[in-house]
């Protein structure tokens, strides 16, 4: 296979499951992993693949860098054209008729954070559609991108932090469900405009199904595992419903609330911001209970239980806006917070803290790890290491038990 076939396999493999094999990836040059992840990143993996199918590739590549003033790696020459429109041709000729071309230099003083592994489910934002293939959603996506279905249809509009499926004016079908998926890495915060108009913010390591367009009768479903926040659009004849893998359903007719299912020693925790919703298992011996605004709802799967309790509801939406606040909590919480956060792995010794509680307030949106740690040593008494995302944390020994 010629290295211009080789990297429109890499599209095809990338566009149909999301992700390259080790064996493909291993025939592609570093410039050329990099590309893939930036014609990725940016929605043109589909575009790129009609161009290369429909492009003679023996055009003098001369004459097109020349016109396209790119830069060829070793000055620092501005790129004076568009992102988009340097992807689209790179994507035809990186294949091998590019070999005296490096985009590395362009790449690099870009995007110094990408990391050209192509482990797409793992540290990007993915929209899996109804038949599988899946797109990555870029944050810094600062122009208007319209997502489209199976049969060329709108159904979405995609910038920066939001996809909106409610622009089009599609508020129902009659047809049967179509879903997408939408999956939040760790490190990461997205949100989403359902198309009846409810809005979502996802947290980061959170996972949510929904249908592009609800049905025009019955209850408004979806589905969710991470942390999410919902500003329900009110419709008194179509009730939302959140259901969980468990049997758990929380159902409104317009409400705010936040849902988590990252709670310490329970399956599924609600607290109601404003509005009231129900909340029933499809086993409980309880029914369905209605919580009210100020209240936090707890359901454990182990004995089919729910708990309901006042609650400070500060201290469960703040990290909407990007805060992590803290208050009486144990060391175990805090930490799982600040990795879920971060995308970090923070190793310590559980029983040097064991019993201790301790309060505190970050903000992700101004505050990087390593000077939440540095924070955090003045109020816990701990020593740290910060390597990257690896973070090692040890009882600080001068400190009096």
């Amino acid at each position: 296979m010629d290295k211009t076939n080789t990297f429109r396999s890499a599209l095809h493999q990338i566009f149909d499951g999301g992700s390259l094999s080790d064996s493909l990836k291993s025939s592609l040059r570093k410039e050329e992993i990099e590309l893939l992840v930036q014609l990725q990143e940016q929605g043109l993996i589909e575009e790129a693949i009609a161009i290369m199918d429909s492009t003679d590739l023996e055009v003098n590549w001369e004459l097109l860098k020349n016109k396209l003033d790119i830069t060829d790696g070793e000055t620092n020459r501005k790129v004076l054209f568009g992102k988009k429109n340097i992807l689209k041709y790179a994507a035809i000729f990186i294949g091998g008729v590019v070999a005296s071309i490096s985009f590395y230099n362009w790449h690099t003083s870009r995007n110094q954070d990408i990391d050209p592994t192509l482990d797409l489910d793992k540290d990007r934002i993915i929209l899996t559609q109804a038949d599988g293939s899946k797109k990555v959603l870029s944050e810094e996506q600062d122009s208007e991108m319209v997502m489209f279905d199976n049969d060329g249809n709108p159904i979405g509009v995609q910038k920066g932090k939001v996809l909106d499926y409610s622009q089009d004016g599609t508020k129902s079908t009659e047809k049967e469900l179509v879903y997408n998926e939408l999956t939040v890495p760790l490190g990461k915060r997205f949100d989403v405009i359902l198309s009846d108009g409810t809005k979502v913010s996802l947290n980061a390591g959170t996972h949510m199904k929904y249908p592009i367009a609800f049905s025009a009768k019955g209850a408004r479903d979806v589905t969710i595992t991470g942390e999410a926040y919902f500003k329900v659009e009110k419709d008194s004849t179509r009730p939302f419903t959140v259901s969980f893998s468990d049997g758990f359903h929380i159902k409104v007719l317009g409400t705010e609330f936040n849902v988590s299912t990252y709670a310490e020693g329970v399956d599924v925790e609600t607290v109601l911001v404003e509005g009231s919703v129900a909340l029933s298992s499809s086993d409980s011996k309880q029914g369905e209970l209605v919580l009210k605004p100020g209240h936090k709802a707890e359901w454990s799967s182990a004995d089919r239980n729910i708990d309901i309790a006042p609650a400070n509801i500060r201290l469960y939406t703040s990290w909407v806006n990007g805060e992590l606040i803290f208050r009486n909590n144990r060391f175990e919480t805090i930490v799982a917070k600040l990795e879920r956060a971060y995308d970090v792995t923070i190793d310590f010794n559980a029983q040097d803290f064991k019993g201790k509680r301790y309060d505190a307030t970050f903000d992700v949106n101004v505050e990087n790890v390593e000077e939440v740690i540095h924070h955090l040593a003045k109020v816990v008494p701990i020593d740290y290491q910060v390597m990257g995302k690896e973070i090692a944390i040890t009882k600080r020994q001068t400190e009096s038990n």
